[in-house]
């Protein structure tokens, strides 16, 4: 039964191994494509910055 379930671990373990490899290799293809543009977070990122000194104010046009 043991031997089972760690042969059934060990294949969960695999799977996941080969998909971070492979989501790893999409990203580096895309990358090597040029930037990737990231205009949907520049908010978020601005108000990271702004939250760290209150008398600051950043804006972000473009975030890639």
């Amino acid at each position: 039964m043991a031997h089972g379930a760690v042969r059934f671990l060990f294949g969960v373990i695999e799977a996941l191994v080969l998909a971070i490899l492979l989501a790893a290799a999409v990203l580096a293809w895309r990358l090597s494509q040029g930037p990737i543009a990231l205009d949907g977070l520049a908010p978020y990122i601005a108000n990271a910055f702004s939250g760290v000194a209150r008398d600051l104010n950043f804006q972000i046009d473009r975030a890639q």
